[in-house]
């Protein structure tokens, strides 16, 4: 099974760690407006049909039936895999994801690189989809989550 924690009130949101943040930081500020899922992701955690089993459970643990799901390719695999029980997807990428299923939700990729052909890539990738750009600053990294999530 694989760790996670509550905190927060307000619209479930499923945290998929994903390396170089402070997640502490960003879990405190999100919880000012959302009940953050915040799951400690492992490299172990298998392929993607048994980690979306494993993601879902924690929301079935928690009593949520959906919620705006962030992360990298886990992330991802959860809105692919069980799009009912996303809200919304927030997506942690610096690479064109290749063929996505439609997606409908809203999403949003979180970039870090500003190279104008990954860029243009990802917007093929998951038409419509906003791009924020984001720096390695936690704060700057939550308020921009909780920007998007406000207009949901």
């Amino acid at each position: 099974m694989i760790g996670w924690r509550s905190v927060g009130a307000g619209p479930p949101l499923l945290l998929l760690e994903d390396p170089g943040y402070d997640w502490e930081a960003i879990t405190t500020r999100m919880a000012t407006m959302h009940r953050v899922l915040r799951v400690e992701m492992r490299a172990d955690l298998g392929p993607p049909d048994a980690l979306t089993n494993e993601l879902v459970s924690v929301l079935d643990e928690a009593g949520v039936p959906v919620a705006i799901v962030v992360g990298g390719a886990a992330a991802l695999a959860v809105a692919a895999r069980r799009p009912a029980r996303v809200t919304a997807l927030v997506l942690f990428t610096n690479q064109a994801l290749g063929q996505v299923p439609p997606l409908r939700v809203a999403t949003l990729l979180l970039v870090r690189d500003r190279e104008p052909g990954g860029l243009a890539a990802l917007r093929r990738s998951i038409p419509g989809a906003e791009v924020a750009f984001v720096a390695d600053d936690a704060v700057g990294l939550a308020q921009t989550l909780l920007d998007f999530t406000a207009t949901l």
